[in-house]
């Protein structure tokens, strides 16, 4: 896939009290387990390396901001379910989480990435609750559909919907590796934009 859309990193935060915090712009929130492909989908769809990428799981611990033709973000949210990160670290990042939703309710809507292996996994049935608990839009993208056989990939979308219970619609199986589906997601996002 050659993207047609300009992605460009804007800026890391760790805090939402941060004042180089962008101005309010309605946007995507990625959201997934660490290692599950956010900073490699991030590239793929930028058609360039913008997002740095790591072979140790659970090392982005901020919030990044990448703007999208001047007019809409991507904001690479940290990942969850690490095991090796501990307790602490892992409530302070809901905590962030949460407080992230908050204040962005009205104009960030959410980009969960599941591991196609791994349907369901725990932590990303925790996520679909969390994110239905407090009325955050969001679609759904099967990331790594390359690592699976033929037939695996046929019954996948129907494996989706019966574990998360979520609309086929809202649901994009993808490879950001081979830059397999992200044409018919990156459509959809745009549109939702408006």
């Amino acid at each position: 896939m050659k993207s047609q859309i300009k992605i460009e990193f804007l800026v890391s935060i760790t805090s939402l009290s941060d004042p180089n915090i962008p101005q309010i712009m309605p946007g995507w929130g990625l959201i997934g387990r660490s290692n599950v492909g956010k900073s490699t989908l991030l590239n793929a769809l930028a058609n360039k390396k913008i997002a740095r990428v790591s072979s140790t799981p659970g090392k982005t611990i901020t919030i990044n901001y990448y703007i999208v033709e001047d007019r809409w973000y991507f904001v690479d949210l940290p990942g969850y379910g690490y095991a090796k990160r501990s307790k602490s670290t892992i409530k302070d990042w809901g905590i962030v989480l949460e407080k992230f939703w908050k204040k962005h309710s009205n104009f960030i809507s959410g980009m969960l990435l599941i591991d196609a292996r791994h349907v369901p996994h725990k932590y990303d049935l925790q996520m679909v609750e969390w994110l239905n608990f407090y009325r955050v839009p969001f679609v759904t993208v099967a990331n790594k559909v390359d690592k699976l056989k033929l037939k695996e990939r046929q019954s996948l979308k129907r494996r989706i919907i019966q574990a998360y219970n979520i609309d086929a619609e809202s649901i994009f199986l993808v490879s950001a590796f081979k830059k397999r589906g992200l044409e018919e997601l990156l459509r959809t996002l745009q549109s939702f934009i408006g």
